[in-house]
């Protein structure tokens, strides 16, 4: 039997469910999606979203994110993130009280999108999945965590990619971070 998720550091409950973080991008097979949900829009329709003065709001997902999850995140302060897709990936499986799987949602964020994608082990709806995780994280909007991960895109085959300065995001107690950080831009001429 599966241990009960209230015992698991950093678990956290909404409308029955609970969420563990995903540390992988790898996705279980046989389980039923549902449509990329734009959350990105949707959180700025949101009133009770806090001043971000200029930021993305994916610093502000980051930082929500690890005050939910009581900083039980993969990533550490000041973490440096590879990713195919310049998107932050914050991923989590979905489980009962009892401990059983019930599917995975995860969010791909930048200073452009954030998206919402969600699956489920049907009878259980990727929709209420992804309704669970939307509502949990805009419930208290206000409650962040001091975080920092920098996302470096490494797909070398674009031009885009190849020329990106990474970007930083997250909260750093004061402000919430909107900058970017040369300092992590892959030499891609010791690839070449």
């Amino acid at each position: 039997m599966p241990a009960e998720p209230k015992s698991i550091p950093g678990a956290f409950q909404y409308g029955g469910y609970w969420f563990l973080t995903k540390h992988s991008l790898a996705q279980v097979p046989g389980l039923a999606s549902c449509p990329p949900f734009d959350f990105l829009q949707f959180a700025r329709c949101d009133s009770r979203l806090p001043d971000l003065s200029g930021a993305p709001v994916a610093s502000w997902l980051l930082a929500r994110v690890c005050s939910m999850t009581r900083g039980r995140m993969p990533y550490t302060y000041d973490f440096v993130e590879g990713s195919d897709g310049n998107d932050l990936y914050l991923g989590f499986t979905c489980h009962s009280n009892d401990g059983g799987f019930l599917g995975e949602v995860s969010f791909l964020a930048s200073a452009e999108h954030i998206t919402l994608n969600a699956s489920a082990v049907p009878p259980v709806s990727a929709e209420s999945l992804r309704d669970a995780i939307r509502k949990a994280v805009l419930a208290s909007p206000h409650r962040v965590a001091r975080s920092r991960v920098t996302v470096t895109w490494t797909s070398g085959e674009i031009d885009e990619a190849r020329n990106s300065v990474p970007r930083a995001y997250g909260f750093d107690g004061d402000r919430y971070l909107d900058e970017l950080a040369p300092e992590h831009t892959i030499d891609w001429s010791e690839y070449d």
